[in-house]
């Protein structure tokens, strides 16, 4: 399901606008970071499947609200096209959390929450020539 909606960016117009990274930080992340929803207020869904909901979002992107994804509790994934910059931002700011103890490597391109929040968190990174595709998870983890 999110590799079939980043598809669309391969053919999507680029818009002008925040950065993914700031859009997935707003509306995924920081919630996700304190136990609650994704930031979809206003946002009518494009898709809806089982255990799932896709918004497009003004700045280009499109959320995916996961409520009931095989590997964790809930997901937040905002997709968009692939532009290295916004990689390197959400990686570099992983990275950063990970020297300050929040995080924690646990893969390529994935990083797991430490004790500070609990059910832990797990934030993904997945890129492909056509798009980028930054996820939060709530994970069944815990200390």
């Amino acid at each position: 399901m999110i590799r079939a909606l980043a598809v669309v960016f391969a053919f999507a117009p680029v818009v002008a606008s925040a950065g993914q990274f700031e859009v997935f930080s707003a509306r995924c992340l920081d919630p996700f970071e304190h136990l609650t929803p994704p930031v979809i207020d206003g946002l009518t869904a494009m898709e809806r499947g089982a255990g799932y909901s896709a918004y497009p979002l003004p700045e280009g992107f499109v959320l995916v609200y996961e409520t009931q994804p095989e590997d964790a509790e809930a997901a937040c994934s905002v997709i968009g096209r692939y532009v290295r910059g916004e990689a390197l931002r959400f990686e570099i700011w992983a990275l950063e959390q990970a020297e300050q103890g929040r995080y924690a490597e646990s893969g390529e391109g994935r990083w797991l929450s430490t004790t500070w929040v609990e059910p832990k968190v797990a934030l993904e990174l997945t890129a492909t020539a056509e798009s980028l595709t930054m996820r939060v998870v709530e994970t069944d983890l815990e200390s």
